[in-house]
């Protein structure tokens, strides 16, 4: 399993809030038959820096996990399990993200030696999420701010001056679909389609969000930022991706 990380076990104690992206391959066909192979976590505190927005200059913490294979599903869910203490944290930001939470915790019920109960909790304050506020969903809980009907992350984005991808109806890491490109991963042990999965997952975690930070600040941009070049600067000594033409060419939409 490949788990790239800048923060220190011991630095998650100053950290109360957290963004999650998960990524699975879909099949619907069985039950429970969408397996998760990765997901991605943004550390940060609910008192980001507006300037830190505008000006593309904000830092974050984060890890990405992917699995090698399909025996490392069970360490990879009991991983994101053990980063869920909701203990530990007063908000969770994601989009869908009660699809993501399900997804683990159907998939886990394949296997006797998994951990979900972390998971569960939140998936319990996502049913109560208008009262307890630990949980917001980019896709249904923001009000009267969006001109769109559209709730897909990259129309929001863009409807709040968020740049995030060259073309609205195509991510530039996916050049056919996410359950094929694990498919090509795992049968060639191409890593290049491992980071560009990971970089695209983070960008979901940073765009959740810079999304929630606008909407709770109440902040209009007068001009677009490119979530593209924070990524580069923070991911940049991680990620081989990051370095390549594809990816420096969305840093300049």
């Amino acid at each position: 399993m490949k788990i790239i990380k800048n923060i220190k076990d011991e630095e998650l104690k100053y950290y109360k809030c957290i963004s999650l992206d998960t990524e699975w391959t879909k099949n619907y066909k069985i039950k429970n038959g969408n397996k998760p192979f990765a997901f991605s976590i943004i550390f940060f505190n609910d008192d980001i820096e507006s300037l830190d927005i505008i000006n593309e200059s904000l830092h974050f913490k984060f890890i990405s996990v992917y699995v090698d294979n399909e025996e490392e599903f069970p360490q990879l869910i009991n991983l994101l399990n053990e980063y869920l203490d909701s203990s530990k944290f007063n908000l969770l930001l994601g989009h869908q993200v009660i699809s993501d939470l399900h997804t683990f915790v159907h998939y886990s019920e394949h296997y006797n030696n998994i951990t979900s109960d972390n998971i569960v909790k939140w998936i319990s304050f996502f049913k109560d999420r208008n009262n307890n506020k630990k949980i917001f969903d980019t896709r249904f809980d923001i009000k009267n701010r969006l001109t769109i009907k559209s709730r897909r992350l990259v129309d929001i984005c863009f409807d709040m001056k968020i740049k995030n991808q060259k073309d609205l109806y195509k991510q530039p890491e996916l050049n056919k679909s996410m359950t094929a490109l694990h498919r090509d991963f795992i049968q060639n042990n191409d890593d290049s389609i491992r980071e560009k999965l990971s970089v695209m997952n983070i960008r979901h975690n940073l765009s959740c969000i810079l999304v929630y930070e606008l909407y709770k600040k109440n902040l209009f941009l007068e001009e677009y930022i490119n979530i593209n070049r924070i990524l580069y600067n923070n991911l940049k000594t991680y990620f081989n991706y990051i370095e390549t033409e594809n990816f420096k060419n969305i840093m300049s939409i």
